[in-house]
């Protein structure tokens, strides 16, 4: 009997046309803010991504920077879902 493996669900290479910065409203709160977000490199293993978020449109480098940030490392999916969900303002 032989024993197959199936491919891993998540991507392991990060999705094209994902933006560095989003700035927009988050249409399930109904808040603004602004998303870096940049990809983790995985050597084949599923594409993991860090998200950092600040309410508030922060257009400076040097404010964002300053700024208090959220931090949170999630899948490709959850990035997909999170550029689906917030209106781009600029």
């Amino acid at each position: 009997m032989s024993t197959t493996t199936s491919a891993p669900t998540e991507p392991t290479t990060p999705a094209p046309d994902v933006p560095a910065v989003l700035r927009g409203t988050d249409r399930a709160t109904g808040t603004t803010g602004t998303w870096h977000l940049r990809a983790v490199p995985s050597d084949g293993a599923p594409c993991s991504w860090v998200v950092e978020h600040v309410g508030g449109h922060i257009m400076s480098e040097a404010v964002w920077m300053q700024t208090h940030r959220d931090v949170d490392v999630v899948d490709q999916a959850h990035v997909l879902a999170l550029l689906a969900r917030v209106e781009p303002c600029c």
